[in-house]
């Protein structure tokens, strides 16, 4: 199997990931007393997870809208996508927490997921690709192909119209991405 990113390439990301940043600590760093923190990452995920279904099922369900004293046209998708994308990073917080690694921006996750986890063979890349999507969409929603951070921000500070397709297309990846990671440790 040929991955997207070459061995080279992974571990110049995680070598400049591990370097202090502007004054600021790494980005990733090893601290194995992070690892207990896995399980609580993992159920935040679930939390996170289970919110963004309430919230897809409000906004789809009448009854459930009746059952709420919610108008007719509530829908809360920007709630759902922000959700979801936080069930995913949560999920990868887990997983790099399990091997002893405290990351914190979105970005130097995605590396240490590629260079930790799919350059090994334990999780697969189109998952990793997932999440970096879920962080990528245009405001414009121009690049449907690409969700999350970007998507969570235009969510929860613009007041645009979310699509419909687009927080069902997260949800269903985030579906995916934490249940697998979940599976990785059991």
């Amino acid at each position: 199997m040929t991955l997207k990113y070459s061995l080279a390439v992974l571990k110049g990301k995680i070598e400049y990931y591990k370097r202090t940043q502007r004054g600021e600590q790494p980005a990733l760093e090893k601290d194995i007393t992070i690892k207990h923190l896995a399980g609580k990452h993992m159920e935040k995920a679930g939390f996170n997870l289970v919110v963004a279904n309430l919230l897809w099922n409000i906004s789809e369900d009448e009854k459930l809208k009746k059952v709420h004293s919610l108008n007719p046209k509530f829908r809360c998708y920007e709630s759902v996508i922000e959700a979801a994308y936080y069930a995913m990073y949560h999920a990868a917080m887990a997983a790099l927490a399990r091997i002893g690694y405290k990351v914190r921006p979105h970005e130097a996750a995605v590396w240490a997921l590629y260079y930790y986890y799919v350059h090994e063979g334990i999780l697969e890349e189109r998952l990793v690709d997932m999440l970096d999507k879920a962080r990528s969409l245009k405001e414009e929603y121009v690049d449907m192909l690409a969700k999350g951070r970007q998507t969570r921000r235009t969510a929860a500070y613009e007041v645009g119209e979310i699509s419909r397709d687009l927080a069902e297309d997260l949800l269903s990846s985030a579906k995916q991405f934490v249940k697998r990671l979940g599976e990785v440790f059991e």
